[in-house]
């Protein structure tokens, strides 16, 4: 089967050499925190898909990426126990900026996602203002994206 490109994305990853491998329960964490972001509002189509590529980029198949929700269905399990597992910094960013890049995924930011995203920064123990610069980082990366989208989208018409 070909493999098809929905839109141009960047790099996901910065770290280089050191990034220690996550293990698996490392991996379902990272996920089910994208998941139950995604879930706030209901997930969109363009949800499922930066879940996926998470999750593929992380070593899963779409299937599994896509059957975290077993992990978050639970709503007493808080976002401190689901990320407890994550344990190096450098990843906890890296998570950190892969939960407002999909907060951003459907062009609106919501009132509930903006109080998870406030959540999981704390539950990370990302400082306010780190947070705020890794926020600032993944809205560029979102309109550097879209950007480059809509240069490949006129280089093609």
């Amino acid at each position: 089967m070909p493999t098809i490109v929905h839109e141009a994305v960047l790099m996901r990853d910065y770290l280089v050499d050191q990034t220690p491998a996550l293990t698996g329960d490392e991996v379902w964490s990272y996920i089910a925190v994208l998941t139950r972001l995604a879930a706030l509002d209901g997930v969109t189509v363009d949800e499922a898909r930066f879940v996926d590529r998470v999750g593929a980029s992380l070593g899963l198949s779409p299937d599994a990426a896509r059957n975290a929700h077993r992990i978050v269905a639970d709503p007493s399990v808080p976002t401190e126990k689901l990320v407890e597992r994550i344990r190096d910094r450098g990843m906890r960013l890296c998570l950190l900026r892969d939960a407002y890049l999909l907060a951003t995924t459907d062009d609106r930011v919501t009132d509930s996602e903006l109080r998870e995203l406030t959540s999981i920064a704390g539950a990370l123990g990302i400082a306010h203002q780190t947070a705020a610069e890794v926020r600032s980082v993944a809205l560029e990366e979102t309109r550097l994206q879209r950007e480059f989208a809509r240069l490949v989208r006129e280089a093609r018409a």
